[in-house]
């Protein structure tokens, strides 16, 4: 099982792997983009073993244009928990390509996942789900649509540009020929090999929707999984050397043809990988001032909640000091409406007292009057004695 499964892996990796044309028509296709032929493509690959058997081909993610992820993962077997693996995978790549700005959120970017189904499989589901829970911050539900491409029409696979993935058509008739070699099942598999597969790939290359390279490369793998599959029956040994290397010819000129200028091309990569390596470099360095700046920023953080909690501490203790003079400060006050209260009996009494000093002086004047008087009479009186 793990050795048929590894030519299944190799083949997938080496399609995957194909020119930017035939990988971006196949992603175009897959998910509804519309990239052109041109772009960049970047690799990010992961495999999967659980602890049966292997069950999951090399999935990948690839970049388009350094902006939009897709990831597309390639089964042999139905299995029900790749969602979660997807999730995994989907998960670790948005962690490593995180995007970051001062003052905002974290974000976690995930690549756009498709399962693809490459055996007969019956009754898959449109999208395999995981529901995330988040308890009080709600759930949310982690979709991955379902392909089965055996499933597709020869008209689907040429209108969604699925022309990479034409060696798998082999695999429509494996089931079929394990219990029926006769020559009709023969035939069929002769008819599915030149028309469906060669002619598909020829009309590919022709219509510039794969390189020489790309159609080469197919024809070379369609053979390999074909003697994989069928070779060791003696029924198909007649196909076994149908493989017509004059097929390969016209492609084999273009190839050398473009040999020059892919030279010329990996100079040009070479010289770039030295610039992205320089400035990888500088990216390192600006990480590590962010860092720096981050754990200073984190310090100063800390020393300002200190100096916030001091604050508070203040604050409450000149709120309370602020309770007790206002506590004094209406004791005051009420000490200062009793003393203008005495001040005003005290001036009452002084009033009263004036008056009484006022009387008494009054009645002091009118006693000496009468001394006087009196004194007067008796001097009157005295001398009147005297002439008596």
């Amino acid at each position: 099982m793990e050795k048929m499964d590894k030519i299944y892996d190799k083949i997938f990796k080496k399609i995957i792997t194909l020119s930017p044309r035939a990988v971006v028509s196949a992603i175009n296709g897959l998910f509804q983009t519309h990239y052109p032929p041109d772009s960049q493509l970047d690799y990010n690959w992961t495999e999967f073993e659980d602890d049966r058997l292997r069950r999951t081909l090399a999935d990948t993610i690839v970049t388009v244009n350094r902006t939009n992820a897709y990831h597309i993962e390639a089964m042999m077997y139905e299995d029900r928990f790749i969602v979660v693996r997807m999730f995994d995978y989907g998960y670790s790549f948005a962690r490593r390509e995180h995007h970051w700005e001062p003052g905002a959120p974290i974000i976690l970017k995930f690549p756009r996942p498709m399962v693809m189904y490459l055996t007969p499989i019956e009754e898959l589901p449109r999208y395999e789900e995981l529901l995330l829970d988040f308890e009080e911050q709600g759930t949310f539900t982690y979709r991955v649509p379902v392909v089965c491409y055996p499933k597709m029409s020869m008209e689907e696979v040429e209108k969604l540009g699925l022309q990479i993935l034409l060696p798998f058509r082999l695999l429509l008739l494996r089931a079929q020929l394990e219990k029926d070699r006769s020559p009709k099942s023969v035939n069929t598999l002769k008819n599915l090999m030149e028309n469906d597969i060669f002619d598909t790939i020829r009309e590919g290359y022709e219509a510039k929707l794969l390189e020489a390279g790309d159609a080469r490369m197919l024809y070379t793998l369609t053979m390999m999984l074909y003697r994989h599959l069928y070779a060791e029956y003696k029924e198909t040994k007649e196909l076994t050397n149908m493989y017509d290397e004059s097929i390969l010819f016209d492609f084999e000129i273009a190839e050398r043809e473009k040999d020059d200028k892919i030279e010329q091309q990996l100079k040009a990569l070479r010289e770039k990988d030295i610039q992205i390596q320089d400035q990888n470099e500088e990216l390192q360095r600006k990480e590590d001032e962010i860092q720096s700046q981050s754990q200073e920023l984190r310090r100063k953080e800390d020393e300002i909640q200190s100096q916030s909690q001091e604050l508070r501490r203040k604050e409450d203790e000149i709120q309370s000091q602020s309770q007790e003079l206002q506590r004094k400060e209406d004791e005051i006050q009420s000490q200062s409406q009793e003393l203008r209260r005495k001040e005003d009996e005290i001036q009452s009494q002084s009033q009263e007292l004036r008056r009484k000093e006022e009387e008494f002086l009054s009645q002091s004047r009118a006693l000496q009057a009468e001394r006087e008087r009196n004194a007067k009479l008796l001097k009157e009186l005295e001398k009147l004695k005297g002439n008596c």
